[in-house]
């Protein structure tokens, strides 16, 4: 081991997903306040699933300033952007 002078530090990489990059981060993008998503659930609704829904455009809400209700409908889970 030794001690190296003025060697460039290297940018980190990152491999989470952007705003844009994903299915989710694009449809969130694209939502107008007033507007919604249906998700189709095929047999029964688990509890969990309106948490994913509700989590996965969380994420992307807090990066463009949107906010989301989730509720479980007939055959699936529905989502609309409230602001």
């Amino acid at each position: 081991m030794f001690i190296e002078k003025n060697v460039p530090l290297v940018p980190v990489k990152r491999t989470g997903p952007k705003v844009g990059n994903c299915k989710t981060g694009k449809l969130a993008s694209r939502l107008e306040v007033g507007d919604s998503i249906f998700v189709p659930v095929k047999g029964k609704i688990k509890p969990t699933t309106s948490t994913t829904v509700r989590s996965r455009f969380m994420y992307h809400g807090k990066k463009l300033g949107h906010t989301y209700a989730v509720r479980v409908v007939d055959g699936g889970v529905r989502l609309w952007r409230t602001a």
